[in-house]
């Protein structure tokens, strides 16, 4: 926590979801699948969780341009 400023959990979840984003944005990948690739069984779960972190859905996080920026 000293070294990052969050807890080992959150840091862990904003690694998973820069991880996303690097798979939104050079694979082909579905939503679903990139859900599960990083391990949550549930698509609906990871694009709210992915929201929440980024500020906007996975898919428009691919589809429009300009917003593919990662934050952290």
């Amino acid at each position: 926590k000293q070294q990052t400023g969050h807890s080992p959990i959150a840091y862990f979840n904003q690694l998973k979801m820069q991880h996303a984003c690097t798979l939104l944005t050079i694979t082909g990948l579905s939503v679903k699948e990139v859900a599960h690739a990083l391990g949550y069984a549930d698509a609906y779960y990871f694009s709210r969780l992915f929201k929440q972190h980024i500020g906007v859905a996975p898919r428009q996080f691919r589809s429009e341009p300009g917003v593919n920026k990662m934050t952290g």
